[in-house]
């Protein structure tokens, strides 16, 4: 697990594997977890992760979050619902993506860091 402080000094608690992404200036914008952590609720046991890749840089988290607020998540939906072609390339994003986190499993699995 890696505590990471935010730039008004909250931390936060992630299971990183590597800094997948930083700004210009160094810091860290993008971390690449572990897709599982040990359970909060049995305290035995493993239980999925719900990201991948965690934003970890306040600014451009705020302006996901805007966009988020301003419907672009909605519009997102109605344009995969519209055009068949953006669903297909949603649909292999989607793969891609569990393939990433399988792989992340297998690697870390097998003992390499």
């Amino acid at each position: 697990m890696l505590r990471l402080e935010n730039s008004v000094g909250k931390e936060n608690t992630v299971n990183a594997v590597s800094v997948a992404a930083r700004s210009d200036d160094g810091r860290p914008t993008v971390i690449l977890c572990y897709p599982l952590i040990p359970s909060r609720r049995t305290n035995v046991g493993f239980e999925p992760f719900p990201t991948l890749f965690w934003m970890s840089h306040d600014e451009i988290r705020a302006s996901i979050t805007d966009l988020e607020y301003k419907g672009l998540i909605q519009k997102f939906r109605e344009r995969l619902l519209e055009d068949r072609k953006a669903f297909l390339q949603m649909e292999e994003a989607h793969r891609r993506y569990a393939a990433s986190r399988w792989n992340v499993l297998v690697v870390r699995g097998r003992g390499a860091h």
